[in-house]
């Protein structure tokens, strides 16, 4: 007998509505997304966000099913809005801002940009800073508020001093940069100014820019952010993870992993050509130990998927050493191995993200591995497009989560590993 479910739908300021699934919660976003649409009447274009535990209950995009729950919460991210001053036509749609914009002009018009309402989601391919950056649309009763405020300042030229709720909000751009290793202060002047550009009534009275405060408030984000990524340990991700997807994230990967070793090794040894030596190498390096073929393994599905073993997995002889320190603050995502002599089997082994060493002392590379995916799975990020295959393989042919939708590649790998 299927078992019903319920959801508490929050639509918007001062409005929720419960919504009731007589055959359980569908097994598809889209399928959530259609029901609620249908049940709630909403004829907007809009996105799901789900109350995440990992991060102090805050709202974040909703990907797998598996991570909302029968008397879950969700709220609706409309993601168009009317604009603001009541005219189709004068829509304004990006905020164009140019990277070669210097970041001490003081004076800007409605020349200098172009703005639209935008919701990218967070992913690592901000690592590379974009052309224009991209002001996205705030939540539905944010927009709401700063309607109103834009109204009064149209009208009156009265300035909004955001209550901190509000001011928190507006600080959630740091969702489209935290992914980048280094921000600079041109890069977050960018930023703020896009901001007061697209939201003249957050402009600050006094300011030279006339977004001052807002470049320090961001700034001050990001590093809180930070500062919580490298409190996240191994227990927390396994948590979080079997909490979204019900299964262990260690032992899961590890088993899977060697359950398909044999079938990878055979259709490693078959490549062809430069790449086929390579991986012939790689697999000659094997030994009875069973973590060091499994970062063979590792390392030849990398190569295999035209990608760079070395994108991955960097190791180092010295973890104290000038040049070691700075290559790991330049790595936006992947593993390290320290050893103390290039000979030894004692060695450190951890996981980069954003410049930062986020988790170290782990046993071995394959286990770093299960926890790098596991960071990525449960924060809900696209893959870097260095290691998007490898990682994709990982989750949809050695996790088995996902795994309806295969890119060409992962399909090609699937079909010689099933000969």
């Amino acid at each position: 007998m299927t078992t019903s479910a319920i959801l508490r739908v929050i639509l918007g300021p001062d409005s929720c509505q419960r919504v009731v699934f007589s055959a359980g919660l569908p097994s598809a976003v889209t399928e959530l997304e259609t029901e609620i649409k249908n049940q709630c009447k909403i004829k907007e274009l809009f996105r799901l966000q789900f109350v995440d535990t990992l991060f102090g209950n805050e709202f974040m995009n909703l990907t797998p099913m598996e991570a909302v729950q029968d008397k879950a919460t969700v709220k609706l991210m409309y993601t168009s809005c009317k604009p603001l001053d009541g005219h189709a036509d004068q829509r304004v749609d990006r905020c164009l801002f140019p990277t070669t914009s210097h970041p001490d002009d003081s004076t800007f018009s409605s020349d200098d940009s172009t703005v639209v309402l935008t919701s990218p989601e967070s992913t690592f391919s901000r690592s590379l800073w974009p052309d224009t950056f991209h002001i996205p649309s705030f939540s539905y009763d944010v927009e709401l508020k700063l309607e109103k405020a834009h109204e009064a300042f149209r009208e009156k030229g009265t300035l909004l001093i955001p209550d901190p709720k509000l001011k928190s909000d507006i600080q959630g751009l740091i969702q489209e940069i935290k992914f980048k290793v280094y921000v600079t202060d041109r890069e977050f002047d960018q930023v703020a100014k896009a901001l007061v550009l697209r939201h003249q009534c957050l402009l600050e009275k006094g300011s030279g820019t006339g977004y001052g405060e807002w470049k320090t408030s961001l700034k001050y984000k990001l590093s809180n952010y930070r500062t919580h990524l490298r409190k996240v340990g191994c227990p927390e991700i396994s948590a979080e993870f079997r909490h979204i997807t019900t299964m262990p994230l260690q032992s899961r990967f590890l088993s899977q992993l060697d359950l398909h070793s044999a079938n990878l090794l055979r259709v490693f040894v078959k490549r062809s050509g430069q790449q086929g030596k390579t991986l012939r190498d790689i697999v000659s390096m094997m030994t009875d130990d069973v973590d060091a073929g499994r970062k063979c393994i590792i390392k030849g599905l990398c190569m295999y998927l035209n990608g760079d073993p070395k994108d991955l997995v960097q190791e180092y002889m010295d973890m104290t050493e000038g040049n070691t320190l700075s290559a790991i603050e330049r790595t936006v995502v992947g593993i390290y191995v320290a050893r103390q002599t290039p000979c030894s089997n004692s060695s450190d082994v951890g996981v980069i993200l954003e410049g930062v060493v986020v988790l170290r002392d782990l046993e071995n590379v394959a286990l770093a591995t299960a926890m790098l995916f596991g960071f990525f799975y449960i924060l809900y990020m696209r893959y870097p497009s260095k290691l998007h295959y490898t990682l994709e393989v990982i989750q949809k042919i050695i996790m088995e989560l996902d795994a309806a939708d295969l890119s060409r590649k992962a399909q090609s790998l699937t079909s010689k590993v099933d000969q």
